[in-house]
């Protein structure tokens, strides 16, 4: 092919001296018709002024309805934009090649005019004649044009010397056609003396490096080798050429994944290089900016930034202010910078790059989807999804047009792609970009290279956000052992692969082995990367969180106050969504401990920042809403905690699909407001609404959905409907039963939940059974003192003195009270009931000194706790008097049956009369009438304030004394 390139310039070359012998000089005007993407129009466009050169042997014609034609052909692909191109030829200051070819054609009728290969022309102005379709006017440059004599120099100069046809070649690996590059050097390389060495290392260098930017990695190495080969056997071990080899040599050892190698061949490189060469030779500055490479892979960021400084040193003494090397070393740093958490550096770094590689590169070239991709990467890190995966796809584009199949690069893309959709929640299609790039490493690397880990990642990463959590572990667990193989045990990417272990161990409950992982990850950060470094921030939050689900909240707030550090001290950080997740977590922690005015202050710092930096329609922003919502609830502000929540609901309405499993989140929660708010009606709507997503995005005995039917079922229950309460607990308990331990708390609240229901039913053995099945699990999972022991306790008291099985009712209650009072303060209202319901059940079997006991045991923290006109004091007297009645009267017998006493003495003291003096009224009604009482003395003690007096008493006994006769009120006195 290549032959054939060489033979048609030269061809066109001969026919243009023969023909402009023969024709006028004068001006025309040819014309070409053709599709461009909307990039190479865009570019046009901007370029006016500029220099244009077609990549190809130029076809045009002097009939302008031919180009017109091939120009509408092309407005048929929806895809690109239709062009007809005007270009100006003047001869007389032209010497660039071009031959009239209308006998020579297929097509006589065409009137062809061909130009050779990189004709190049001056941009005089486009204009659009519909939507879709350009006209574009160029001129021919003169042969005295300033600006392409310039470009020309330089570019002879990059090329080297050499054949014309080496020059053709090296100028395609310049603009990335690397197919046709091969098909200039590789029939040399057959056809080549192997006497002349240095044409033999020369190809063979020229293949390993087509090779190498084909994806072809073993091949590319092989090539380099011979020529590394071939030059020890004929230089000396010290000259320049040997640099160069050992630089390529080093590049496919680093891509293969062999990244010591890799650094040892830099090295080599450079201390030849130091000795050959000049300290400012550009050649130095690749080596530098390769070694910055290799150290920045293996996490040495400090030696990294120091080598890519001094090849950016190099190089700007050297090189032109926008040479496409400027490009590389730009993105490097911006790499570095990106890397070390330096966004808005890495992103300046990214600009010019770009900048340098869209002014001087061809449209397609591999470079310019190097920008792209780097672009998408530091726009992902700083949460624009929407930008990240326009620049992706970008990137994408042209990789496929313009480098093979199964190149890694193309792999690399799929994948980013792929993570893109997966923060997007787009499951179905981040799977299958990353099958796609699974497809091509598997035919381009070794079976251990690094590059599987990160694709084993990406998986694990969705079927981790899917709930597939034992495939997620699996998928982590393969880039752990890829990354141990591969990289040194201090690397980043080990760290990350703990990290994501300590994730899934965490959901799947197993907080132990989580908070290990998340361990180990900290202990290798903390060896590779500086103490402020802000992937710290995600690691101390994370071990934070495990510390708190393990209910040891000093840790976690001393972890996350570590991440809080960090971000205050970095004025990037301290204003980003990380910092906002940290106040988030401490307000969490706090709200846990019950702090709920401190976790209140943490979650409004968060929303501040997410306020000012985020979207208003981005789902942190919801979280944060929720999180106050939430604390409003546990205050009791249910009307702010509803606000918040709907608020949240709002956001997550907008950027969520219909289904999303937040939206079931944000239900549920208002559904609990309604419930504490007793709008019954509008809690069971919320729930249901949060019932139908979670049964189409969970799995039927997700323990979620049975939350859900639990909080379905207690509404039913708050209206009264038991029938569906019980139908919904059993639900519940179903999916419980299935997924949970026999000894899960949230199963014997179900358990007892369900024998409420069954109990407001009358079903009493149901009731009983399921009782005693929560009561079951309580007793093996809490301490014996434990005061949720004692609700269930008294429950089953209830019930069992509702069956009047009053033995086994006293025996529950006092298992119930005996707990309540060693852990409850003496005047605890629930010890207070407990101490009245023992008190009926001795009533009931007439144990009436018992009965009495409890009553007044119960009475007493009442009158403490309650204000003196509760309704719940009222019974307690009426059913104390009854009680004491009947013992005074008892001891009234005692004394009149008393051979040694003459008369008997009935007490009342000052409680008496004044807690309730109709008690003490009925009481004497009931033993006037009884001869036996009338010899007896009826005294009256009432000391109030320290001192006897009857007036207090007398106030209250006043209104009763009609009821006696005026003897017997006189005899009351002391």
């Amino acid at each position: 092919m290549g032959f054939f390139l060489q033979d048609l310039h030269q061809r066109i070359t001969e026919m243009h001296t023969q023909q402009s012998e023969t024709r006028d000089n004068n001006k025309f005007i040819v014309y070409r018709g053709q599709g461009m993407t909307p990039e190479e129009i865009e570019k046009i466009q901007t370029s006016q002024g500029g220099l244009l050169s077609f990549n190809s042997f130029l076809s045009t014609t002097l009939d302008e309805k031919v180009s017109l034609h091939f120009a509408e052909k092309a407005y048929t692909n929806p895809h690109v934009i239709a062009v007809l191109f005007h270009m100006e030829i003047n001869p007389k200051i032209s010497s660039l090649p071009f031959a009239f070819i209308d006998k020579q054609s297929t097509y006589k009728y065409e009137s062809e005019i061909l130009f050779s290969m990189h004709t190049v022309f001056r941009i005089m102005g486009s204009q659009k004649l519909k939507e879709r379709f350009w006209q574009v006017n160029l001129a021919l440059t003169s042969d005295n044009d300033e600006q392409l004599k310039n470009l020309t120099d330089y570019m002879r100069k990059e090329l080297g010397e050499g054949t014309s046809l080496n020059k053709l070649g090296h100028l395609m690996l310049k603009m990335g056609e690397f197919n046709q590059a091969e098909e200039i050097y590789a029939p040399q390389l057959d056809s080549t003396d192997e006497k002349n060495w240095r044409k033999h290392a020369h190809l063979n260098n020229q293949l390993g490096y087509i090779y190498s930017q084909k994806g072809d990695y073993k091949a590319g190495l092989s090539y380099y080798e011979k020529t590394l080969k071939t030059e020890l056997d004929f230089l000396p071990p010290d000259d320049s050429s040997l640099g160069v080899t050992y630089n390529n040599i080093a590049s496919v050892q680093n891509s293969m994944g062999n990244y010591s190698l890799a650094l040892s061949s830099y090295k080599k490189a450079l201390e030849i290089e130091e000795k050959s060469l000049p300290p400012d030779h550009p050649t130095l500055a690749t080596t530098c900016s390769n070694i910055g490479l290799a150290h920045k892979t293996l996490a040495d960021f400090v030696n990294a930034l120091s080598f890519y400084q001094r090849a950016l040193e190099i190089r700007q003494t050297t090189l032109p202010p926008n040479h496409p090397d400027f490009g590389t070393i730009y993105s490097n740093i911006g790499g570095l910078h990106q890397d070390m958490g330096d966004y808005s550096t890495a992103l300046k770094f990214y600009q010019q790059a770009l900048d340098v590689r869209e002014k001087y590169l061809p449209p397609k070239h591999p470079d310019l989807a190097s920008s792209y991709a780097n672009f998408g990467s530091i726009h992902s890190s700083m949460g624009d999804k929407s930008k990240a995966l326009e620049y992706y796809e970008k990137a994408r584009e042209i990789r496929e047009l313009s480098l093979p199949t199964n190149h890694p690069d193309k792999a690399n893309s799929y994948n980013c792609i792929g993570s893109v959709y997966h923060s997007m929640e787009d499951y179905s299609n981040a799977l299958s970009y990353f099958e796609k790039a699974l497809e091509i490493q598997k035919k381009a690397f070794p079976e251990n290279h690094p590059a599987f880990a990160n694709t084993y990642n990406n998986f694990g990463s969705v079927y981790s956000s899917m709930e597939d959590k034992s495939t997620a572990l699996s998928y982590y667990q393969k880039a752990l052992e890829i990354r141990e193989l591969s990289l040194p045990p201090n690397h980043p990417d080990i760290s990350t692969s703990y990290n994501n272990l300590g994730t899934i161990y965490s959901s799947m409950g197993n907080k132990q082995k989580a908070l290990s992982s998340y361990e180990k990850s900290l202990e290798i950060k903390r060896t590779c990367l500086s103490e402020n470094h802000p992937s710290l921030v995600t690691t101390y939050n994370n071990i934070g969180l495990v510390y708190q689900s393990m209910s040891d909240y000093s840790t976690a707030l001393s972890f996350y106050q570590k991440a809080n550090d960090i971000c205050e001290k970095n004025s990037q950080l301290s204003q980003s969504d990380e910092a906002a997740t940290t106040y988030n977590k401490i307000g969490s922690a706090r709200h846990s401990m019950k702090e709920y005015s401190t976790a209140l202050s943490f979650f409004e710092k968060a929303l501040e920042i997410q306020s000012k930096s985020l979207n208003p329609k981005n789902r942190n922003l919801g979280i944060t809403y929720s999180n106050i919502g939430l604390t409003y609830h546990e205050m009791n502000d249910y009307q702010k905690a509803l606000s918040y929540y709907e608020k949240a609901l709002e956001i997550e309405q907008k950027s969520l699909p219909d289904d999303h499993r937040d939206l079931a989140i944000s239900y549920s929660n208002i559904g609990l407001v309604y419930c504490s708010l007793k709008d019954y009606t509008k809690a069971l709507s919320s729930y249901e609404k949060a019932l139908v997503i979670r049964k189409k995005k969970m799995s039927s005995d997700d323990l979620t959905i049975a939350s859900t039917y639990s909080n379905i079922a207690s509404v039913y229950h708050e209206l009264n409907d038991c029938l569906n309460a019980v139908e919904f607990y059993k639900k519940a308990i179903e999916i419980r039963e299935k997924s949970s331990s026999v000894d899960d708390l949230d199963l014997a609240t179900n358990y007892n939940n369900i024998a409420v229901a069954y109990s407001s039913m009358d079903d009493e053995s149901n009731a009983l059974l399921f009782y005693q099945k929560a009561l079951a699990i309580r007793q093996r999972k809490l301490p014996i003192d434990d005061p949720s022991l004692a609700t269930i306790y008294t429950s089953i008291a209830s019930l069992h003195y509702s069956m009047k099985d009053y033995s086994n009712a006293i025996a529950f209650y006092k298992k119930a009270i005996e707990i309540r009072e060693k852990s409850s303060s003496s005047d605890d209202l629930d010890l207070a009931t407990n101490y009245n319901n023992i008190a009926v059940a001795y009533k009931s079997i007439e144990d009436l000194t018992n009965a009495l006991v409890f009553y007044e045991k119960a009475l007493a923290i009442r009158v403490q706790r309650l204000p003196s006109t509760d309704p719940l004091l009222a019974p307690l007297y009426s059913i104390s008097s009854q009680f004491e009645m009947r013992t005074w009267v008892a001891r009234a017998d005692l004394h009149a049956d008393s051979s040694s006493m003459s008369m008997g003495t009935l007490i009342f003291t000052q409680a008496d009369f004044l807690g309730s003096p109709v008690r003490v009224t009925g009481t004497l009604i009931n033993l006037i009438p009884n001869t036996r009482y009338h010899g007896f003395h009826v005294h009256m003690f009432a000391l109030l304030d320290g001192e006897w007096s009857c007036s207090k008493a007398g106030d209250h006994w006043n209104p009763y004394s009609t009821t006696f006769s005026s003897s017997l009120w006189k005899s009351f006195h002391s």
